[in-house]
């Protein structure tokens, strides 16, 4: 193709990533004849988000990194590199902002066994995104309902422009940046709020919420705009780096209705009631901070089974401290710092 007239341009791009292309399709139609999506598509050349690999060839030099065919390009780095690179991945936002990441190889040495006194029980909810066995509650922030205003006044703004026009380009750069800065705002809370979960405990007990259905209900503008999944794979990711280990409790777990006390299910209890009485122990119960502590009872059974299944994702063996002379398990969590 590089050679007939009409693909002459294809010279003027790198050799890998026509490659990475090709290798992109045989992914989607492997995921496709596997059922785990749908038919391939093209990428569109505007809508689309613009981005592109290259496995050789990267140089990362102070505030630089260079690109076949074009040098080196100058950019702003977060973070000083580890390890040998091995490629690099080249993204455009719907703002025309470029960024790049940058895939490198190290050695890390991992711990053979992980003994843990105790595990902390995380719920996730609308009201405080955050609640933890300790009583600890982070606050939704609510970073799209804060910015729904604006978006609409430049959703608006964007539909009276006409197609093709200056003006329209213009007021689709101003909504692109609209829904940045949420985005941002976004991904910024849940990076600090995972990591100071990880910092401060030692083990993290989380559902596994079926977010995917969560959304489809009245409550999707909601669910969205407190990350629930982008929460838990930030734990569970940052666990293993830091040797945190992460526990799945299944989502038919009654967490919310059982009583942390005595062990009784609450059958009757609504979705609306976010403070409960036992009906046979008589124990008053905010309805996140007993679901936390029931999610952390949980947890200590799985790891005192024994059960290694997704904890680590290295295989790392996971289990509880012996048994102390007060017959606790290893020391008091409340001698632990909260989130």
């Amino acid at each position: 193709m590089k050679k007939t007239p009409e693909y002459q341009w294809l010279n003027d791009v790198p050799s890998q990533i026509p490659r990475q292309a090709v290798q992109n399709v045989d992914r989607a139609f492997d995921g496709f004849f596997e059922k785990r999506s749908g038919f391939p598509k093209f990428k569109k050349k505007h809508s689309s988000v613009q981005s592109f690999r290259i496995p050789q060839n990267i140089k990362v030099k102070a505030g630089e990194v260079f690109v076949p065919k074009l040098g080196y390009v100058k950019m702003i780095q977060s973070r000083e590199l580890e390890g040998t690179i091995k490629g690099a991945t080249f993204r455009a936002n719907h703002c025309g902002q470029w960024f790049v990441s940058i895939n490198t190889e190290c050695l890390v040495k991992k711990s053979a066994e992980i003994i843990v006194s105790d595990c902390t029980g995380v719920d996730l909810g609308l009201k405080d995104v955050i609640v933890t066995s300790t009583e600890y509650k982070e606050p939704a922030p609510k970073f799209f309902r804060r910015g729904e205003r604006r978006i609409r006044k430049l959703n608006r703004s964007l539909s009276r422009k006409v197609r093709g026009s200056r003006n329209r380009s213009k007021a689709r750069k101003a909504l692109a940046r609209a829904h940045q800065r949420v985005a941002n705002q976004r991904n910024d809370f849940t990076h600090k709020v995972t990591t100071n979960l990880i910092r401060h405990h030692e083990a993290l007990v989380f559902e596994s919420l079926n977010v995917k259905g969560m959304s489809r209900t009245k409550l999707s503008k909601s669910i969205h705009d407190t990350a629930f999944g982008e929460i838990r794979r930030q734990a569970e990711y940052k666990g293993i780096w830091y040797d945190v280990p992460f526990i799945s409790v299944d989502r038919w777990f009654p967490s919310s209705k059982l009583c942390s006390v005595c062990g009784s299910i609450n059958h009757d209890l609504s979705l609306s009631e976010r403070e409960w009485r036992c009906p046979k122990c008589g124990t008053d119960h905010d309805r996140d901070i007993n679901a936390a502590q029931n999610l952390r009872i949980e947890g200590r059974s799985i790891l005192a089974a024994g059960s290694t299944e997704s904890i680590n994702a290295y295989g790392v063996r996971v289990r509880l401290a012996p048994p102390a002379v007060n017959g606790e398990v290893g020391i008091p969590h409340s001698s632990r710092t909260a989130a």
